[in-house]
């Protein structure tokens, strides 16, 4: 069955995550602040006659859903097949209540178990997402003078308060992309964005444009994340892209380098970013700025007709 919005958070966190309580509580604690009657996620829970599966998708920025899965219990086979079902129940609950919407989700490298759970729940695979760290701090190569990377006529400032202009910078960056191009046949550069703003009704400050010869040639969008354990403050980078024709004039590392200046003035510890492995590019470009690789994990995306995918 898919249960409506009164599912039992409690049950929920147990079954998603049995030994693992700090998961367990920042799930609940996400679920419990975005409110069931809400638009935050699809759930379903199945119960065979020795087995229970349980799956959510959580709603993240611009209509991408993130499927979590229980983990498999002792009888293989038929946990697969329970988890599965759970999961194509979760997945099509998601899409069906959010427009223009993709269900994502990602794998540990080398988990077999875990790759047969999302294949069984109509996901798959498409690529692999490196995340990397810098550590902001006076010897950083972020935060080397910005202006000295760029050339003399690229400026960095603050996006202005104007939707229409981003989304057509937006479109334009996702030309010949080569993080996730997958998802740019799925989602349009409108409903990225309006995830991102999250309902808000102005362009955050920590958004920034850079401008070559008086056009907007790309953007970078940051966000905080929650604080952690000792209390330093880390940001996401949660997009960062250059319009084609502006694209190996140094824009890139420009607009990196100027949104380290600004989180660092504010306190910012640490930066974080994820990239596609395919995009190799981008990758020396991070590690060049002293990003450094701390996880990497196999993307699944649920399968669609119009979108060409391939099995890792």
């Amino acid at each position: 069955m898919i249960p409506d919005s009164r599912l039992e958070l409690e049950t929920l966190g147990r079954t998603l995550f049995p030994a693992e309580v700090s998961s367990r509580k920042r799930l609940l604690g996400v679920l419990a602040s975005r409110h069931l009657e809400h638009r935050y996620a699809a759930l379903a829970t199945l119960r065979g006659s020795s087995s229970r599966a349980a799956a959510a998708v959580l709603d993240r920025p611009g209509g991408a859903g993130s499927l979590l899965l229980s983990p498999l219990d002792n009888d293989a086979k038929v946990g697969l097949a329970l988890l599965g079902a759970a999961g194509k129940a979760a997945c099509a609950r998601f899409l069906h209540s959010v427009p223009h919407g993709v269900v994502l989700s990602l794998s540990a490298m080398g988990d077999a178990r875990q790759a047969a759970a999302l294949s069984a729940s109509g996901l798959v695979a498409f690529t692999s997402l490196v995340f990397l760290v810098a550590d902001l701090s006076e010897v950083s190569p972020l935060l080397a003078s910005p202006v000295a990377a760029a050339q003399p006529d690229a400026e960095v400032a603050p996006l202005p308060n104007d939707f229409t202009l981003l989304e057509r910078t937006l479109e334009a960056t996702y030309a010949d992309a080569m993080d996730c191009p997958e998802l740019t046949l799925r989602r349009t550069a409108h409903h990225v964005l309006q995830g991102h703003l999250n309902q808000a009704r102005s362009i955050p400050p920590e958004w920034l444009g850079a401008w070559v010869d008086g056009r907007l040639a790309g953007i970078v969008l940051c966000r905080p994340r929650e604080r952690s354990p000792d209390d330093s403050e880390s940001w996401d980078v949660i997009y960062v892209g250059v319009c084609a024709w502006a694209r190996r004039r140094g824009v890139a590392c420009l607009l990196l380098r100027s949104a380290a200046t600004l989180l660092y003035a504010r306190g910012a510890h640490h930066m974080a970013l994820a990239c596609d492995v395919r995009n190799r590019p981008a990758r020396n470009l991070y590690e060049r700025l002293g990003f450094r690789l701390v996880d990497e994990r196999h993307a699944w995306l649920d399968r669609q007709p119009s979108t060409v995918l391939h099995n890792l």
